[in-house]
């Protein structure tokens, strides 16, 4: 449905908000690559089955879309355990399928995205960057895209110029996934209530940090 009636019978436009995720979290230098198989044995939920999380980021997504005037548009779930790289022809798949199912839903009025911060495909370093620059082109530039990562993220100059929010899990060990994904809901809803104009910049320190005794 594209719209409801309100208690004084005025027709009100329902914001379509798409919902999304690749997660999974990379070693550059070696380990076994991730698959489609890889995925199957995590996560992977498409279309309408998306719907059906409750856990998660993604879970907290959808409850909180639920609680305001918004139809959901399902799109791809995919999580995998920690890998080296995903084959090219995996993140081919999962990539166009994702974009594929945005493309049927649009018009869309927001995106939203559960993403790692630190995926890496054989054929591409920066999959979240690689990612959003794709969504971001498919869907324009005046629709905007929220996307939350893991506290283990590495935060990309792409990733920034193409999101309009990134927010990422504060705990560790990882408690909040759920309420991150509640908080990237609440932050596309004020952006597109008018309560929330954001901007980001991108500073990295010159810093290197040991690991003895290291914390996350």
């Amino acid at each position: 449905m594209a719209c409801y009636v309100s208690g004084r019978g005025t027709p009100v436009k329902m914001k379509r908000i798409a919902v999304g995720s690749i997660f999974i979290e990379c070693n550059h230098f070696g380990g076994r690559s991730a698959d489609m198989d890889t995925f199957r044995r995590g996560e992977l939920h498409q279309g309408e089955a998306v719907l059906d999380l409750e856990t998660g980021t993604v879970g907290g997504m959808l409850k909180e879309t639920r609680g305001h005037d918004v139809e959901i548009l399902p799109t791809l779930v995919a999580s995998g355990c920690p890998s080296g790289p995903i084959t090219e022809e995996c993140y081919s798949i999962l990539k166009n399928d994702l974009l594929k199912r945005l493309a049927d839903a649009m018009p869309l009025d927001g995106v939203l995205l559960a993403l790692h911060g630190a995926a890496a495909a054989e054929n591409v370093g920066d999959l979240e960057g690689d990612l959003l620059g794709a969504i971001r082109k498919l869907v324009g530039d005046s629709v905007p895209i929220v996307a939350t990562l893991d506290l283990h993220a590495h935060v990309t100059p792409e990733m920034v110029r193409f999101a309009d929010v990134l927010l990422a899990w504060e705990t560790y060990p990882h408690a909040d996934a759920f309420n991150t994904g509640v908080r990237g809901a609440r932050a596309l809803m004020d952006i597109l209530g008018g309560k929330l104009n954001p901007a980001m910049v991108m500073a990295k320190v010159s810093v290197l940090v040991g690991a003895i005794h290291g914390q996350t």
